[in-house]
């Protein structure tokens, strides 16, 4: 590597150990010679000039002069100048990304505490002219400018929230600064290229807005003044204790009337409570801002904002977990000095204090908290002291934390073995049996009750206590303790007798407490341990005859059904075959047909027609998912002997599933690739050399002949530019539909793999060795002559220029060896014009210091069989190595 300039994105890829985790030593020589970048950022790239004209250093490298030769003749082309021109300006503007995204790997490292954060350049910056850049004046130009601006925002403010996470918070000047910067392009909503903007920037400005109202949301440090209120802190340590220093940023706020300033707007009205209460104006002040809130609906904006916004989706990311603390801290305070009633729907309130405590930090923080100090803690209270007449909130804050981890859930299910509330509708009492008091506040029941006839344990002792809850319930919390779990197999049972009555009887109030019971059982199966689980059986035996159903109606709840598939789903890794029985008793899985291909032969049965009716016509798919995600876990838990009808469920995705997933429509952008993703996982658990032998034997002949072989190559000879291509669209480097589909590429390579090992194999049977190349090889072997048709070979070896996934390049160099092991072909004639480039990425990735061992121990193997195998090509290397 001496003497060779590092891409940003090789530097990302060593910060960000994408690749391999490497030794202090190499990671602190390239952060010495990167000081310079990531001192400066973006800056680093200083805008050209009259001046920097003649200055370009003159290549004296008599190695260059093929690349000379081969740019002059580029350039005489008219018709590839722009293209050219294009390219290179994506690639300066990728590696300014890759420069920002490897600064906040430092940021979020402690290792740079000196950085100096300019957003001046980049929130204004100006689209090209068609006067000095002809080739990005076009539309596909302007759109990538447009693009790669609003990306570079997005970067910067993650650097900056990072920063002040780890390190420092924004000081009083920083954060009014910042605001005053925020505000006058409304929040990114009236940049100066505002007229540029189409719908595909939609999502990335989306991103850019909430990240810009999440770095001043935490810049007000919203958690000291809940300290404040709490009486641990004194108020005069809080950056905007003074009046002067209110009076500054109350001007930098607008009273905004769009949705995105609601958050800011409410962060304000809790600081002026906090820090002004009683100041002269205030009252005014705060009285408008609520009234603002309420009108913008903050809670439900801020809900979507965790829930549906790509740049937050992702709960275990730095800048996911940084958003859910910050929006914790507004909600505790806001429970703490308001009732959020007020502002918007609880629902909304119940659903963002649901998802912030799946964070494991945040859910040990409300558990060792209690109601006087905690303002989620004091809703957690009221939602139980209405258990069970109103169950839903409960029991979504509850499937909240049991996301959150193994010790989060160990407390879920400690609380709701003895929920220390009942609660009835004050008409369900009956009267005179209780003494009423304190002007029907408080009740005192005069003689023991069971209100349940279906919970004969519950009993309500003579003497208890209970209060009258006001608001549209209007119910009675009595003090005494009961089982929520028993509660819970109450309100599946309620929605299994109204179902036998017809789906029209069905109540929305049954259906919405049964939901929540299988959310909640969902978030338990995900993270409990298997003895846990063995204790919730008796609610899952109750899911069996409520799904088969409610599948017979027309438009069976798809909330409801989504959860409850899952939950069997996952059951399934603790009892196949209790989950199997009961599933094919119900007719729900597919069945073996007469004829002796079992692929060809599967009868589809009720699954199938449920996947045809509803959730094709629908394009929403959970039934389909929760079948795959079953397979899967049946097979990763390997029960011996395996479920009867493994074989005919694994035929009908090979015949039905896998092949026409790619045909399919869908209502969300990613489903396909998670369809497809889990098809191939399946596939992939099942074909290994110790796998079953039947079902082995029944999948490697699937994916060599037939659809299921085409479908598979088309994703691997596809995938390289498809994932260049959403990748470039992809509004966040930690998540997106362009990770999404790299995982689904890794899987697709994975199988292909295991599908050449198995030809390698000398003790196939005898009917997979005959002469007769199969589907497979033939697509594989082939040459396509056609014009803008990639050969196979070529697409696979597209793949070793891959930096996202480590395991890409592997699995493509292993693939070539494969290739050049087994059938009687040119590699070198298969890359065609592209074979130096490949050739030279290949040695480039043997020798560098910084690169994946197990990658590199996979190019020696390739080039060991090239000795006997590929002549030609391993001639091609070694003068390449040479040179």
């Amino acid at each position: 590597m001496d003497g060779i300039s590092m891409s940003n994105e090789s530097l990302w890829s060593i910060l960000s150990g994408t690749s391999v985790v490497y030794s202090n030593t190499i990671v602190g020589k390239q952060l010495e010679e990167g000081k310079d970048k990531f001192s400066k950022g973006i800056l680093y790239y200083a805008k050209s000039s009259d001046d920097d004209k003649g200055k370009t250093p003159k290549t004296s490298s008599a190695g260059s002069s093929a690349q000379k030769d081969f740019l002059s003749k580029i350039m005489k082309l008219i018709r590839h100048q722009q293209a050219l021109l294009v390219s290179v300006w994506r690639f300066y503007h990728t590696e300014r990304l890759y420069l920002l995204m490897g600064l906040r790997q430092i940021i979020a490292r402690h290792a740079d505490t000196d950085h100096p954060y300019k957003l001046e350049w980049c929130v204004s910056a100006q689209p090209p002219s068609w006067r000095h850049n002809e080739a990005l004046s076009s539309p596909a130009g302007r759109d990538s400018w447009v693009s790669s601006a609003l990306k570079e925002q997005a970067e910067l403010l993650q650097c900056v929230l990072t920063y002040c996470q780890q390190r420092q918070p924004l000081s009083r000047s920083q954060l009014l600064r910042l605001v005053n910067l925020f505000t006058r392009h409304a929040l990114g909503h009236s940049p100066p290229y505002a007229q540029l903007l189409t719908e595909q920037h939609a999502e990335l400005l989306r991103s850019v807005t909430l990240l810009q109202t999440t770095v001043c949301l935490h810049g007000m440090q919203l958690g000291q003044l809940a300290d404040q209120v709490r009486g641990s802190l004194s108020l005069e340590t809080h950056l905007l204790s003074t009046e002067a220093a209110r009076a500054e940023l109350d001007a930098a706020l607008p009273l905004g009337a769009r949705p995105e300033h609601g958050p800011l707007l409410l962060a304000w009205l809790l600081v002026l409570h906090v820090t002004a209460n009683g100041a002269a104006g205030s009252e005014g002040r705060r009285a408008a801002l609520t009234r603002r809130c309420r009108q913008l609906n903050v809670l439900g904006y801020i809900r979507q904002m965790l829930t549906e916004a790509e740049v937050f989706q992702n709960r275990t990311s730095m800048i996911g977990k940084i958003a859910r603390a910050t929006i914790y801290n507004v909600v505790d305070l806001l429970l703490l000095c308001f009732d959020a009633t007020n502002l918007g729907d609880e629902k909304d309130m119940v659903t963002i204090c649901a998802e912030v405590l799946s964070v494991p930090h945040l859910a040990a923080d409300f558990w060792a908290a209690d109601s006087d100090s905690s303002g989620l803690r004091l809703l957690f209270d009221d939602v139980a002291a209405r258990f069970p007449a109103d169950a839903a909130p409960l029991l979504e804050l509850c499937a909240g934390l049991a996301r959150a981890g193994c010790s989060s859930l160990t407390e879920v299910v400690s609380y709701l073995q003895r929920v220390p509330c009942f609660a009835e509708p004050a008409a369900a009492v009956p009267g005179g049996s209780a003494a009423v008091s304190q002007g029907g506040r408080l009740w005192s029941l005069r003689a023991p009750r069971r209100p349940e006839q279906r919970l004969p344990q519950l009993l309500i002792p003579a003497g208890t206590e209970g209060r009258l809850l006001e608001g549209r319930h209007h119910l009675v919390s009595w003090s005494v303790a009961h089982s929520g779990w028993q509660r819970a197999l109450i309100f599946l049972d309620d929605l299994q007798q109204e179902g036998q009555l017809g789906e029209q009887h069905v109540q929305p109030e049954t259906l919405e407490r049964a939901g929540a019971v299988a959310c909640l059982l969902r978030a338990a199966m995900e993270t409990g341990s298997p003895d846990l689980l063995r204790q919730l059986r008796p609610h899952i035996d109750l899911l069996f005859p409520i799904l088969e159903r409610h599948y017979r109606w027309g438009s069976p709840p798809q909330s409801f059904v989504h959860h409850a598939a899952e939950v069997l789903a996952l059951y399934a890794r603790v009892e196949p075959h209790y989950v199997w029985e009961h599933m094919d008793r119900n007719r729900l899985l597919p069945r073996g047909g007469a004829g002796g291909d079992p692929v060809l032969s599967v009868e589809a049965g009720r699954l199938g027609e449920l996947i045809e009716a509803h959730e094709c016509v629908q394009r929403k798919y959970p039934l389909t998912q929760a079948f795959l995600h079953l397979l899967h876990n049946t097979v990763q838990a390997a029960p011996a002997p395996p479920p009867a009808a493994l074989v005919p469920a694994v035929a009908f995705v090979l015949r039905d599933v896998f092949p026409a997933h790619v045909r399919w429509q869908y209502a969300r952008r990613g489903d396909e690739t998670a369809l497809g993703r889990a098809c191939l996982r399946l596939l992939d658990a099942l074909l290994p050399l110790d796998g079953p032998g039947p079902l082995r034997q029944m999948v490697a002949r699937a994916l060599t002949d037939g659809p299921p072989a085409e479908t598979l190559l088309a994703l691997v000879v596809h995938g390289e530019a498809r994932i260049v291509m959403l990748l470039e669209e992809q509004t966040h480097w930690d998540t997106g539909a362009g990770l999404e589909f790299i995982r689904l590429i890794h899987v697709a390579l994975s199988v292909l793999n295991r599908l050449l090992v198995l030809r390698c194999r000398e003790d196939l049977p005898q009917q997979q060795q005959q002469q007769q190349a199969s589907l497979l090889e033939t697509l594989l072997t082939s040459q396509p002559v056609g014009r803008g048709q990639l050969r196979p070979v070529l697409a696979i070896a597209q793949y070793l220029f891959h930096r996202h996934n480590p395991h890409l390049p592997t699995l493509a160099i292993r693939l070539l060896l494969r290739l050049a092991k087994v059938f009687p072909m040119s590699l070198l004639a298969s890359f065609g014009q592209d074979s130096d480039v490949i050739c030279s990425v290949i040695l480039r990735r043997l020798r560098a210091e910084t690169e994946d061992a197990s990658l590199k121990v996979a190019v020696l193997d390739f080039l060991a069989t090239c000795v006997t195998s590929q002549p030609g090509l391993l001639q091609r290397l070694l003068g390449r190595w040479q040179h």
